[in-house]
């Protein structure tokens, strides 16, 4: 936890709030490390921080005191590490999907889609507690929502209604009719760029407004408790699917060392597939310590297309970004945004945005 806070202190800035001395940003992260050792600290919390020790004009005593009562509105594992990271905060996003196609009455083909799209667009909401969504007045008004709601006693019944209701709010705010024909349009990344600019547009509201969908927006208690319990279970019957993988963690220079490799050799600056790779380089780098047999197998899973039988590079790139780097949040993220920001222009245009949604939707394709 010291080694990710000493690397999240110099990038912790806040849009429009004065960013804390490190000191007392540090030793209010690392006190909150101490208090909850189970949990940790995860990046989006130093940003929960900086507001908080500018609310209390950075009485650090005073934050942090804030700073607990906040994150114990939360369900369990909300923040969780170890095994079973953010469990608590996947099950959230969950039981909005399933609440919103309920409300949008999506058939099966569009829930997928909005299965598909939300959770990149809500984790955002939820990891970081709306900062960076919401201008700090309207913030405080989801905060004080929270804080005026007990301590949960049953997970599943968990006080965080507000963060529900402010993400149905959101959804169901614009032209409904326009989002269910995102969730038909066959385009790669319709859905999702329909829920990012809905997300966009509560940037724009104030703080009443905030207050005012807070408190007409209905959540349907039982149903929701229902939801949250379903989506929770469901998450954890997922987990042992994925252990027995054992998983390689790569330091990210490594990953880094791949990924220009591939944009050195790769003629074709939007292409997939690239055959100049040095395959046996990559070989070396995936079965250094103890996982040499895991190698061939991820080069033949990701070998498998019907116009090619070379490995999909980028594709690869993606899988080892997400589920293998040795790092926080934010460096999957960066390592991921380099993969395919192909002209380096340092944003993501229409089409490299488009490639990246297709390669999600196919690494995070059920199985048949």
């Amino acid at each position: 936890d010291r080694v990710q806070i000493k690397k999240d202190l110099p990038r912790s800035a806040v849009e429009g709030v004065p960013t804390p001395a490190q000191d007392d940003l540090r030793k209010l992260l690392q006190a909150w490390c101490v208090l909850r050792p189970r949990l940790g600290y995860t990046q989006a919390l130093n940003f929960v921080a900086v507001v908080l020790l500018n609310v209390c004009e950075q009485d650090v005593q005073d934050a942090l005191t804030i700073f607990v009562l906040l994150l114990s509105r939360l369900p369990d594992g909300f923040y969780a590490g170890g095994d079973r990271p953010l469990h608590g905060m996947h099950a959230e996003v969950n039981a909005l999907e399933a609440l919103l196609a309920q409300q949008l009455d999506l058939p099966g083909e569009e829930r997928e889609k909005l299965n598909q799209a939300l959770p990149a667009v809500a984790c955002k909401w939820y990891l970081n507690l709306w900062v960076h969504t919401l201008d700090v007045d309207s913030l405080l008004v989801v905060w004080n929502a929270l804080l005026c709601t007990p301590a949960p006693q049953d997970v599943a019944r968990s006080p965080s209604d507000a963060n529900l209701a402010l993400a149905v709010a959101i959804v169901m705010d614009g032209d409904t009719e326009a989002l269910r024909a995102a969730f038909c349009d066959d385009s790669p990344g319709a859905a999702f760029m329909a829920l990012t600019m809905a997300g966009k547009s509560v940037s724009e509201w104030s703080a009443s407004r905030v207050s005012e969908m807070l408190a007409t927006t209905r959540i349907p208690a039982d149903q929701v408790s229902q939801l949250r319990t379903t989506a929770r279970s469901e998450l954890l019957q997922d987990l042992p699917t994925l252990s027995p993988l054992a998983l390689p963690k790569l330091p990210a220079h490594k990953l880094h060392v791949l990924l220009q490799q591939l944009k050195e050799r790769n003629a074709d600056a939007t292409g997939a597939f690239v055959t100049s790779v040095d395959t046996a380089a990559v070989k070396q780098v995936l079965s250094e310590g103890t996982y040499p047999s895991l190698a061939s197998w991820l080069l033949d899973l990701f070998s498998t297309h019907e116009s090619s039988t070379e490995p999909r590079w980028r594709l690869l790139l993606l899988f080892l970004s997400i589920f293998c780097l040795d790092g926080g949040v934010m460096e999957r993220i960066h390592l991921a945004f380099t993969l395919y920001d192909a002209d380096e222009s340092g944003a993501l245009q229409l089409k490299e945005l488009e490639s990246f949604i297709s390669d999600l939707q196919i690494l995070f394709k059920p199985a048949e």
